[in-house]
């Protein structure tokens, strides 16, 4: 039945997503209902995006997909069978997405200017950090501290993989790409979408019909995890990892309360950083993080609203979040005047928590049956989602660094 797929598309079935999404945007382009007068112009788009989301999941969940096969497995059946439904349903909810709408998205990442501009800043901000992480320590031992030294070997490891990872990419790293995108592309593309004929209600805001694009996210699963040990200090570990896009219903009042409030939040910790009196850079870094979030959430209790990132907030991270301010507290001397002053030792202990609590977490709280509903998220979700972290499926890799950065990026955005 693949094979159908991919001649719907016109790819091969060693297709990558990259190329797959250029062929997919191609195709409904050209059959869009709205630009294509074909009668059958519906069904024809219908089965492209069809096409695109039964490959798309096969190249995420790296499985192969047969139901051809006659000694095929029953299991096997049923995940084919489950592939294909959840396919069709994000195919219809795409297949209502407007032609304007769908030409704004593939102009806009298709040149990828937003991601290039991305990538300028982060490649440019990686350098400062970059020297940051390596002469940082020296210029703090030789002005203040010099046990700083002692305890940095960990600034100076991560510093160490930011140069080698810089100059092993040199040519390029301050020129990732050309930026052309017009004001309308990027008008068009944040344009709020009315669908027609709502079928669902919107998770978000009670009594209202899903009008609006669908909310997406997606979750994962880790799977055939193996260990392999070659000798001393050779090791090697590998595994794959399932991938599910969850699409929750929206109306389009919830869609403009998360659109602004993407805008709203950093915004609001931007502002932050520069006026709050505080003269820890530690503590006004956390109290604008919270300011914004919950002025975020008086906005949206006003307005009667969902927030669209509450699936992150799970037990699992309010104990690392406690585990951090519990660390900054202690590295803190409170003086008259609600005056806060951070031990320059802090920095290198925040280091050591962005490597290692994750890590340490997992092997502690691995031995509780508990363990897998601390990745379950702390608000109420829809059953479909709520079913999915019951099977082990999560939000983000618990790798260091990552963990701690995305879902507090996340959240702000």
């Amino acid at each position: 039945m693949l094979k159908q797929y991919y001649k719907i598309l016109g790819v091969s079935p060693n297709v990558n997503e990259e190329d797959l999404k250029k062929a997919y945007r191609k195709l409904a382009l050209k059959f869009h209902p709205d630009v294509n007068p074909a009668p059958d112009a519906h069904q024809q788009f219908l089965a492209i995006c069809e096409a695109y989301e039964v490959i798309l999941a096969e190249i995420k969940s790296e499985t192969i997909i047969s139901i051809s096969v006659k000694d095929i497995q029953k299991e096997d059946l049923i995940n084919a069978e489950q592939i294909f439904r959840e396919a069709r349903e994000r195919a219809a909810a795409r297949a209502r997405m407007k032609y304007e709408k769908m030409k704004a998205e593939k102009e806009f990442f298709q040149n990828n200017d937003f991601f290039i501009l991305l990538r300028y800043i982060g490649n440019y901000l990686a350098v400062a950090l970059t020297l940051l992480l390596l002469l940082g320590p020296v210029y703090i031992a030789i002005k203040q501290d010099p046990s700083v030294i002692v305890i940095s070997i960990f600034l100076w490891i991560m510093g160490y993989i930011l140069l080698s990872h810089i100059y092993s990419r040199r040519k390029t790293w301050f020129r990732p790409g050309k930026i052309d995108t017009t004001w309308k592309d990027i008008i068009n593309f944040f344009k709020i979408e009315i669908i027609e004929n709502p079928v669902d209600n919107c998770f978000y805001t009670k009594n209202k019909e899903a009008n609006s694009t669908p909310f997406r996210f997606t979750l994962f699963k880790v799977k055939d995890v193996k260990l392999k040990n070659y000798g001393g200090a050779m090791h090697a570990a590998s595994f794959k990892r399932k991938y599910k896009d969850v699409f929750i219903p929206r109306s389009s009042k919830a869609g403009r309360m998360h659109f602004v409030l993407s805008f709203f939040k950093p915004l609001a910790f931007v502002s932050g950083l520069l006026l709050l009196p505080v003269a820890s850079f530690p503590w006004r870094f956390l109290l604008s993080y919270f300011l914004a979030l919950f002025l975020a959430r008086i906005i949206l209790f006003l307005g009667h609203t969902k927030g669209k990132s509450e699936f992150l907030v799970t037990p699992f991270m309010l104990i690392k979040l406690s585990i951090w301010i519990l660390i900054i507290i202690s590295q803190t001397t409170l003086y008259q005047g609600l005056v806060l002053f951070t031990s320059i030792r802090l920095y290198a202990f925040l280091v050591v928590l962005l490597l290692f609590l994750d890590m340490i977490l997992d092997l502690v709280l691995s031995q509780f049956s508990f363990y897998r509903k601390m990745q379950s998220p702390v608000f109420k979700q829809p059953k479909k989602v709520q079913n999915l972290f019951g099977e082990g499926y999560q939000n983000y890799l618990d790798i260091p660094i990552w963990s701690s950065l995305y879902p507090f990026f996340r959240a702000l955005i």
